[in-house]
């Protein structure tokens, strides 16, 4: 800090001295080129620690990095690996528990007093591209009552079908009454 304080001091003096330069000299010729010399003075003393900060990065140019060890990026890796994994897994379930959900409203509105229980099977490996489609629907249906008129499991999967793009055979539906 004492560098900045003798460099401020100095501009200092020079700006004082050249205002005394001023008053002494008649105005004639030479007063403007006083001016121009002590603007390059006062150029070369703003300059002079930036040229010296320069100086000593082109003598020591290795800076020290910090240091990073393999062993904890390899940690941070795993964690993250781990991290992923986890997510996949509750992204995956939280999908299977929606589209439980939908199939089970579904089925509501097509029969009241039934409760329905259902399997939903999705495509869980994240390297496929058809990663998170169902893969197939299982549906067993409990009627609550006996009513006059039968499910036809044959339509109710052809809706299912149909709603969520799958083939016929992979929707699956019992009735237990």
């Amino acid at each position: 800090m004492i560098w900045i304080q003798d460099w401020v001091r100095t501009i200092i003096i020079l700006v004082f001295f050249a205002g005394f330069l001023e008053l002494l000299l008649p105005s004639g010729n030479m007063k403007p080129t006083v001016q121009v010399l002590v603007g390059l003075f006062v150029l070369i003393l703003m300059l002079g620690p930036v040229s010296s900060l320069i100086a000593h990065l082109q003598s020591e140019p290795n800076l020290e990095l910090p240091m990073v060890a393999d062993e904890q990026t390899a940690d941070v890796l795993a964690q993250g690996e781990g991290l992923r994994s986890k997510q996949l897994e509750r992204i995956l379930n939280q999908y299977r528990d929606n589209v439980e959900q939908q199939v089970k409203s579904l089925l509501k509105l097509h029969n009241d007093n039934a409760d329905a229980t259902v399997t939903v099977d999705v495509i869980d490996d994240v390297s496929q591209t058809s990663f998170g489609q169902l893969r197939s629907l299982e549906v067993v249906i409990q009627t609550k009552e006996w009513r006059e008129e039968a499910i036809d499991t044959d339509e109710l999967a052809m809706f299912l079908a149909d709603f969520y793009g799958l083939e016929k055979d992979k929707v699956k539906i019992t009735v237990v009454k």
